[in-house]
């Protein structure tokens, strides 16, 4: 288990901590309360095991295991906990408060990070500490250099850094892949530059004047692609970890 989570990035630990509730719950609920967990903990033994993820992301090439393996067991726990803890109570007023407490409690605790319209983030991160710190450290940089900077960024940090930092305004995020709304055609053809060792950073340089983004994340390893990037007007502002960050130079 602790193999796939550190795969995942930084953090992941409330997956360990829900398979521990889960058996848990096990040991104390009785009757069909133990029912409900036993299929949950079935399914997280299929789920949360190398040779599943190993089918599910290159063999079958499906996008949404940690999305999945998110849902089991937590779902389930937060269903079958209040569930459980009403069915002590013989107040039928006190039940119905149960309930509404718990369904409030995990109705606020959770909030957007983005909303829909073009899938422009809008809201600063809640879970920070789990990202990775490269990203905060190139997230912090660009918003030293504006407010609400636009960037192209490798798809590899830029997941992350539309979670971290709402006011950055990147091209893409997951959404590259069609992950949750759908890329524009530029947003596609950008990333497949980037990704691309041979790829043309001339056709990168084009879509950042196009689109109206001054700012490039990439990882500063290539040396063909930084030429090509100095030869159609880009300069290297910073280095943050492996990532160089490059801008228009100024005339």
């Amino acid at each position: 288990m602790a193999n796939i989570l550190e795969d995942n990035g930084v953090g992941h630990h409330f997956y360990q901590i829900a398979i521990i509730a889960s058996i848990c719950m096990l040991v104390i609920l009785k009757g069909r309360r133990k029912s409900f967990v036993i299929p949950t903990l079935l399914m997280g033994l299929v789920i949360v095991n190398p040779w599943f993820k190993d089918l599910w992301l290159n063999k079958l090439q499906l996008g949404y295991y940690y999305r999945v393996l998110w849902l089991v067991p937590v779902i389930p726990v937060c269903a079958a906990l209040p569930a459980a803890i009403s069915e002590r109570i013989g107040n039928p007023r006190i039940k119905g408060i149960i309930a509404l407490i718990c369904a409030g409690i995990y109705i606020l605790s959770g909030s957007f990070v983005y909303k829909h319209e073009l899938c422009r983030f809008s809201l600063p991160s809640t879970n920070a500490s789990k990202l990775p710190q490269d990203t905060v450290d190139v997230a912090d940089y660009l918003l030293s250099l504006e407010d609400n900077p636009r960037v192209i960024a490798d798809r590899r940090i830029s997941i992350y850094i539309r979670q971290y930092a709402g006011e950055i305004n990147s091209l893409f995020g997951r959404d590259v892949d069609g992950y949750i709304c759908g890329p524009s055609e530029t947003a596609r053809r950008v990333n497949n530059q980037i990704n691309d060792p041979e790829g043309d950073m001339a056709i990168v340089v084009d879509a950042m004047r196009e689109e109206n983004y001054p700012y490039l994340v990439i990882e500063n390893t290539n040396e063909k692609k930084a030429k090509c990037l100095y030869d159609n007007g880009l300069v290297l502002l910073n280095t943050v970890d492996q990532w160089g960050i490059y801008s228009f130079a100024k005339q």
